[in-house]
């Protein structure tokens, strides 16, 4: 093995070492397939942002309905009387500035950790658990290499402490602060939820980074839980990313230089393999669509953007696709939710193929587009989303977490629409809903084989075919035409099949009559609302096999999800 090992205190499976050209690093000393986890540790400091007060608990961050509130402050909330005991040595601190200044109480996120840091120090004593690899005085500060801009920004944040903090603990000299703000600044994270919203900042100096990471770091609760995203060996140093992985190489180490004062010389940088499609040009001969909104400004802006950036950008540009992310998140706080849809449907692809594998951007995307397709009734399209943010966060996240649990239930819960024969040992019930000015009346007819809606109207009875399996190899009938069997016309109303329940008939191929296999029809005249809703969602002619909007009732309301949309790095 290349480098110098060095002490390490008790993670099992690594180990420290010089690693050439970065300083300190971690390597391997066994083998970590995909999806293992390598190792836990505990934030040394950590600070739940003020907008989630409420529904985080203050100490361990679970997210919960019928949080306890600090009796004093009333703005720390806890889930139980020990997470309150635990937070107190910390929370006292805050809890007695926030009483003093009251509404006038607005340090920033990064003063409030320095001053939850300043604290441990004085009260702890030994090496905790979350300085196995590295002590708090080895994190590197850069001081060296601060510009004046960074110096005056520390110099800010040391009076806004002392502005805030000084009648309730005693600081070190200028000098020590600004060497631990340094700290802060090059070793503190973001906290994230599993969608990827903002929780709070923690100090956490674990591994060297790469634009290629072979693992990634996820948070439960405030524990860093670290798995292999990449099948690791014996020897190989351990990688983490510390930025937004979506753009090409110069922004990166862009983002680099001025956050953590280092260029990245990791494979992915030195061949630049992902930079062509990242920055790919639109051909001329296929110009931009236009979409435009009256919605509100700032979508019009996103748009008249993109319409701009169109002109030379391709769709799968990572310039263009942060722009319709931003519009994804203008048309998700409108409550757009058709627009929000069509932006996600553009971005995921190109997510997929510029993003490193397993990467949690690209599982949040699937999770709001599988809310999206199901709140919209495309029960199928959302079902195979879920799945799909389902495999990653399996990997991420690890198979026991609760939230892949939480999503597993969701997806479980939904019982897809058959798509292709009927199964020897199951039969599904579905109710067929046909609307016309005229009013008629339908009844179905099915076998293993094939789905037939047998209607009366007031003049004549035709039996139209809905779909038969060898109609549509491998293949969703979601857009088939609804044809008469006799004379191939097009059938006028709109007819939409919805999945009501399935019922186990048991081991026999007879697909006969059971006395739970009777299928449901419901019958009333198309007029006003009911009509003209439901030819929003789909149109005339089309069998829609996965909207299930029959009903007396119609709801394009998607069901709503936890958090908010993630941030991205603003290049703009």
């Amino acid at each position: 093995m290349n480098g110098i090992c060095m002490k390490n205190e008790g993670i099992e499976g690594t180990e420290r070492f010089a690693s050439p050209g970065k300083g300190r690093g971690l390597r391997a000393v066994k083998h970590f397939p995909v999806g293992d986890l390598v190792f836990v540790c505990p934030a040394y400091s950590y600070v739940l942002t003020v907008n989630e007060r409420g529904a985080h608990c203050e100490y361990c961050f679970t997210r919960r309905e019928g949080l306890s509130k600090c009796g004093k402050c009333k703005q720390a909330y806890y889930c139980e009387i020990d997470c309150q005991k635990g937070d107190w040595p910390m929370h006292k601190l805050e809890c007695t500035a926030m009483c003093s200044y009251g509404e006038n109480w607005c340090p920033s996120e990064t003063v409030r950790l320095v001053a939850r840091i300043i604290m441990k120090q004085k009260v702890t004593t030994e090496r905790s658990q979350s300085e196995r690899l590295l002590l708090l005085s080895e994190f590197e500060a850069h001081l060296d290499k601060l510009n004046s801009e960074k110096n005056e920004m520390n110099q800010t944040d040391i009076a806004a402490l002392h502005h805030f903090y000084s009648r309730h603990i005693d600081f070190p000299d200028d000098q020590t602060l600004t060497v631990l703000f340094g700290q802060v600044n090059c070793n503190g994270f973001t906290i994230e939820d599993e969608e990827l919203s903002h929780l709070g900042s923690a100090v956490v100096a674990l591994m060297n980074h790469s634009c290629s990471p072979n693992v990634i770091v996820t948070y439960r609760g405030t524990v860093a839980e670290v798995r292999a995203v990449q099948d690791i060996q014996p020897g190989d140093e351990i990688f983490n990313s510390y930025i937004d992985l979506l753009y090409p190489t110069d922004d990166r180490n862009e983002r680099l230089r001025d956050s953590y004062f280092f260029t990245c010389v990791c494979d992915e940088c030195a061949t630049r393999s992902k930079d062509g499609a990242k920055m790919e040009l639109r051909k001329f001969s296929s110009p931009p669509s236009q979409r435009r909104s009256e919605k509100c400004d700032l979508l019009e802006i996103c748009e008249l953007s993109q319409e701009k950036m169109g002109s030379i950008f391709a769709d799968t540009n990572v310039y263009m696709l942060h722009m319709m992310y931003q519009a994804m998140g203008v048309c998700l706080y409108m409550q757009d939710w058709d627009g929000a849809m069509s932006y996600g449907e553009k971005i995921i692809q190109p997510y997929s193929i510029h993003y490193p594998a397993y990467s949690l951007n690209v599982a949040s995307m699937y999770l709001k587009l599988g809310r999206l397709y199901l709140g919209l009734e495309r029960k199928n399209q959302g079902v195979k989303a879920l799945k799909e943010a389902i495999a990653i966060m399996e990997v991420a996240h690890g198979k026991d977490h609760h939230y892949v649990t939480e999503v597993k239930r969701e997806v479980e819960e939904l019982k897809p629409v058959v798509a292709g024969p009927l199964q020897e040992t199951t039969k599904t019930r579905l109710q067929i809903v046909l609307l016309c000015t005229t009013g008629e009346m339908a009844s179905v007819k099915d076998s293993s084989q094939t789905l037939r809606l047998n209607v009366i109207t007031k003049d004549k009875e035709e039996e139209v075919k809905i779909w038969e399996c060898d109609d549509y190899p491998g293949e969703s009938p979601e857009m088939a035409s609804v044809k008469t069997a006799d004379s191939g016309q097009t059938l006028g109303p709109n007819v939409t099949i919805k999945e009501e329940e399935e019922v186990d008939v048991g081991e026999s191929g007879d697909h006969g009559e059971t006395p739970n296999s009777s299928d449901q029809v419901e019958t009333f005249p198309a007029s006003g609302k009911q009509h003209q809703e439901v030819g929003k969602a789909k149109s005339f002619g089309t069998l829609d096999m996965e909207a299930g909007l029959g009903g007396m009732g119609v709801s394009n309301e998607p069901q709503p999800w936890r958090g908010s949309i993630p941030q991205q790095d603003t290049i703009f």
